[in-house]
């Protein structure tokens, strides 16, 4: 099978980046309760939440490793799917609780959430589509 290659870069690319960020949240809302610092100080004392954020980050770097050893199978293209997908809950809840998280005073926790899932499901659709080039491509014969 022929593989396109840009499937294959913006899933590795991907993958990457949310092993990285998933990682790096995951042990910074981890340090809420100790800490009170940065953007999740609000929740200092919600077990519940930090608990909840801990486990969607953590997740989320799990996937970002599927993706980078999943993309690099013959199919890459089911993983731009998979990359893309991932997305969705995190980005149906932001929207979702967008007017509760106002109500209280901490909207500017979303507001880079929101761009970012959008921009990572647009990449990842963007290649799921991408077409592959073909196996019997050859050039045209040069006419006189």
């Amino acid at each position: 099978m022929v593989e396109n290659k840009f499937r294959r870069t913006v899933s590795q690319i991907h993958g990457g980046f949310i092993i990285v960020l998933g990682l790096a949240l995951g042990i910074y809302i981890n340090s809420v309760p100790y800490t009170g610092f940065g953007i999740y100080a609000f929740l200092r004392d919600d077990a519940f939440a930090i608990a909840g954020l801990s486990q969607a980050y953590l997740l989320m770097a799990l996937i970002g490793l599927m993706l980078r050893i999943g993309s690099r199978k013959d199919n890459s293209g089911i993983w731009n799917w998979v990359g893309a997908l991932a997305h969705v809950p995190p980005l149906l809840a932001t929207v979702m609780y967008f007017g509760a998280m106002a109500e209280i005073g901490v909207a500017h926790v979303l507001i880079g959430s929101v761009p970012m899932h959008l921009i990572c499901i647009g990449f990842e659709v963007a290649a799921a589509l991408s077409k592959a080039p073909s196996r019997n491509s050859t050039p045209a014969p040069a006419t006189r």
